[in-house]
């Protein structure tokens, strides 16, 4: 069985990305976008498990970006790139790309999800000692789940 690398896998989907004249002339871009996704995901899923995982996570990143070139749901994306920024204490990183997942979730009304996201900022700034910045996520965080609790009330009385 023949196991392609994960370089491999980034080097095909780039072509993917970059077709030239002919090739874009024979498959959709749709298909094209799709095949590059599968294709950085593959990547990142054997970077997780080489514990590389700052390589995962700018696969996973390119991932995202696919999906929001696409007009689809990045939030998986980016979350999963989170957890490879977590993992490897990539405090920097995993900020931006948290503000990017949160908006990620509130784009497809992720309300529940968007709130963990800020609650987990409001840790990471306490840690920091950035008191205001922390208090400043926690409300948001309250503030997203009570939206979530309306959303929930309102689709049951419907």
């Amino acid at each position: 069985m023949n196991k392609e690398s994960p370089e491999d896998c980034i080097r095909k989907a780039e072509k993917k990305l970059h077709p030239g004249c002919f090739a874009a002339l024979f498959s959709s871009t749709y298909e094209r976008m799709d095949e590059a996704f599968s294709l950085y995901e593959t990547a990142a899923q054997i970077y997780v498990v080489n514990k590389e995982f700052a390589k995962a996570a700018n696969c996973y990143l390119k991932c995202a970006w696919i999906k929001e070139h696409c007009k689809d749901d990045a939030s998986y994306s980016y979350n999963e790139a989170m957890c490879c920024y977590k993992k490897i204490n990539d405090n920097e990183n995993y900020m931006k790309t948290i503000d990017k997942c949160i908006a990620a979730y509130l784009k497809g009304g992720k309300f529940n999800d968007s709130a963990k996201c800020e609650y987990e900022k409001g840790k990471i700034f306490e840690k920091e000692h950035k008191i205001n910045e922390a208090i400043e996520a926690y409300d948001k965080a309250i503030d997203l789940y009570q939206m979530d609790k309306k959303t929930m009330t309102h689709s049951i009385n419907e």
